[in-house]
């Protein structure tokens, strides 16, 4: 009987494959951190972008305010801007000029229907003329006067010559101014404008009749005359409006002053515009 012996080999050592579980934890945190990381400096400049978005919108939205209401002072009578002040609100109104020209003729010295005015290049029908006047401050009592002698009766007939660029106009009714202008300018006039914050809106006001008292909006409950609460009569132009916002006139040397200061923003932050206009006819 033959005896095979086999030699044993010895078993080879394990290698390791992979990575261990200590290390699958060491990578997740460090990702984790990385990850976080990342998300908040993406959240904090997401974030940062649309702060400045928001406060670029608000300054823009101040500023186009503010520039209209500027571009429609510096276009109205001087001494036809006014304020008035309630509970939940604030008005600025004023006069717009429609057309501006020069008089070569004028009822200055008795009454007339008549008055001969030169490079007038826009129709004045049913508007009224006034000489240039920048002391005056009764403009709006003025209107409502039917002797008034500082502004004229609505304006019925219009022609024009073409030959010397010369316009004749009528009146509805004969009157008399009652003070020259230096330079002979003359101004037209039909309906006011008012500006109004109300609550956190800003609303522009047109087409409405002249009262001696300021108008007022319809939601204050007071016994002044009333504006228009329809559009296009009113026509929101702002929101977000803070009660820290104002309007107000001086009048120095004959000069109108009014300042405008737009306030936008939360309790956070806050945005303010300031702007003084001064107006003078002459």
């Amino acid at each position: 009987m033959t005896i095979v012996k086999r030699q044993v080999q010895p078993l080879k050592k394990f290698q390791q494959q992979g990575f261990s579980l200590v290390e699958l934890i060491i990578v997740i945190v460090i990702t984790s951190i990385i990850a976080v990381a990342s998300t908040g400096f993406i959240v904090n400049t997401a974030k940062g972008l649309n702060d400045i978005s928001r406060r670029a919108a608000l300054a823009n939205n101040l500023r186009t305010s503010l520039s209209k209401i500027t571009m429609q002072l510096n276009n109205s009578l001087a001494g036809s801007a006014r304020v008035s002040t309630g509970r939940g609100y604030q008005c600025l109104e004023m006069l717009p000029i429609r057309a501006r020209s020069f008089y070569l003729r004028a009822p200055l010295h008795s009454q007339s229907t008549d008055l001969q005015a030169i490079s007038l290049d826009k129709k004045v029908l049913g508007m009224r003329a006034i000489l240039n006047t920048a002391a005056n401050q009764h403009i709006y009592r003025e209107l409502t006067n039917p002797a008034s002698q500082t502004v004229s009766t609505t304006i019925s007939r219009q022609s024009k010559s073409q030959k010397n660029a010369i316009t004749d106009l009528t009146f509805s009714r004969a009157m008399q101014f009652k003070q020259a202008s230096q330079q002979q300018q003359i101004y037209f006039i039909d309906t006011p404008v008012s500006y109004c914050i109300e609550q956190s809106k800003l609303f522009r006001y047109t087409h409405y009749r002249v009262s001696k008292q300021q108008p007022v909006p319809h939601s204050t409950g007071s016994q002044q005359p009333k504006l228009p609460k329809q559009e296009p009569q009113r026509v929101l132009l702002a929101q977000g409006i803070r009660a820290l916002s104002t309007f107000s006139t001086n009048n120095i040397e004959g000069k109108n002053i009014i300042k405008v200061v737009l306030s936008a923003g939360d309790q956070l932050e806050n945005l303010s515009l300031h702007h003084l206009i001064w107006l003078t006819d002459e």
